[in-house]
């Protein structure tokens, strides 16, 4: 069972706070950032729309680990997170948490070949994207239909 406390913080208008037993999890969407005022001072707040319920919460940042976790992995406003409270480590207090997301798909945008090549040419030939990934003026500029073998070299 989630507890929530009536304590209302600054900076989260008013919402719910999440106060997680061990064991306990927060699965939503987050819908913003903000920074709420406790009795240790500021603190970073997510406030997370809640996917059993609908409700708006108010997640604080309060653990250095759990601050770590948010830091590491970057949610942003629109992700889906899960975040699980595992509780204190026996012998340092350690609070223990895991921190979820969903990432969006990334999407496809290669070319489908309709598109219209907006580099100049001299650049293509530079890549060497011409037939057979030759410069137009063969190896060290000298043409590709010139006679090497003869003796004779035509320079361009």
């Amino acid at each position: 069972m989630q507890t929530r406390s009536d304590a209302r913080s600054s900076g989260d208008a008013g919402l719910p706070l999440w106060r997680p037993q061990p064991g306990e999890g927060l699965a939503g969407v987050i819908d913003c950032y903000t920074v709420s005022e406790t009795p240790q001072g500021p603190v970073r707040t997510v406030i997370v729309t809640e996917e059993r319920t609908g409700e708006q919460i108010s997640l604080q940042l309060t653990s250095t680990s759990l601050l770590a976790l948010f830091a590491e992995q970057q949610p942003h406003p629109g992700a889906r997170i899960d975040v699980h409270y595992r509780g204190h480590t026996p012998d340092d207090g350690y609070q223990r948490w895991r921190l979820l997301m969903d990432r969006p798909a990334a999407l496809e945008l290669s070319p489908l070949g309709g598109e219209a090549s907006d580099e100049a040419p001299w650049h293509r030939e530079r890549r060497g994207d011409t037939p057979y990934g030759l410069h137009p003026r063969g190896a060290y500029g000298i043409s590709p239909t010139s006679d090497t073998m003869g003796g004779s070299t035509t320079r361009t």
